[in-house]
């Protein structure tokens, strides 16, 4: 055996034993397990609003997160896709969705409008997003949660960037099993959003001094 790829091995025959002890000695294919991200928004106080009307993109995502499987990363140069454990939509909407949602909880806007329920003349400012990274890990002893989203604030109209940031975490699982690291995914999401909203609100104000306006509150009406 080759040593430089003993501690792959040594993971790949760990998970393979794990789902097969979950999957029992049954003839008949395994069960498909779908997840989604979905943990009500951080807790927190809405602030006052500072644009009438946000729009949120569809997020895009990197190409290997096109798909429906879990990614799961076995060393720094493989990486694999679960065949019967997958989300329940396209990873980048169920991100979507959740940031909006944050977003809304958190009172950023009068208004929050998603795509593709939106045209881009309604919202006064718009938010994209690119999902890079949303995996699980493989260690020897551990399986790590990675999330990573990069969202840029735009004008509509001329797609002028008016702030841009990457957000990255990464945690341990309470256990080495795909539900386990979905939990931590969702908890990573949760409190990224929440992080989002903070900075947002921040770049919502100084786009309105750039204006030479200030920032006027503007009444929430979520929706």
């Amino acid at each position: 055996m080759n040593l430089r790829h003993a501690p792959v091995l040594a993971r790949a025959a760990a998970r393979a034993a794990a789902l097969a002890l979950a999957a029992g000695c049954a003839s008949t294919p395994p069960e498909t397990h779908l997840y989604s991200l979905d943990l009500p928004p951080a807790e927190g106080t809405p602030g006052e609003a500072l644009v009438a009307r946000l729009g949120v993109e569809e997020f895009t995502a990197s190409p290997l997160l096109e798909g429906r499987g879990l990614v799961y990363r076995l060393s720094e140069v493989e990486l694999a896709r679960y065949r019967y454990h997958e989300w329940a939509e396209a990873p980048a909407v169920l991100v979507h969705g959740n940031v909006a949602e944050a977003l809304r909880a958190a009172g950023v806007a009068g208004s929050v409008l998603e795509a593709p329920r939106f045209y881009e003349g309604e919202a006064d400012l718009v938010l994209a997003g690119r999902l890079v990274r949303l995996e699980e890990v493989d260690g020897d002893k551990a399986w790590r949660a990675e999330l990573e989203l990069r969202v840029e604030l735009l004008r509509p109209g001329d797609r002028r960037v008016v702030w841009a940031e990457t957000y990255r975490d990464g945690r341990i699982a309470e256990r080495r099993r795909p539900e386990a690291v979905v939990r931590a995914l969702a908890e990573s999401l949760r409190e990224m959003a929440a992080r989002l909203a903070l900075d947002l609100r921040v770049a919502l104000a100084e786009a309105a001094r750039a204006e030479g306006g200030g920032a006027e509150a503007v009444p929430a009406t979520p929706r």
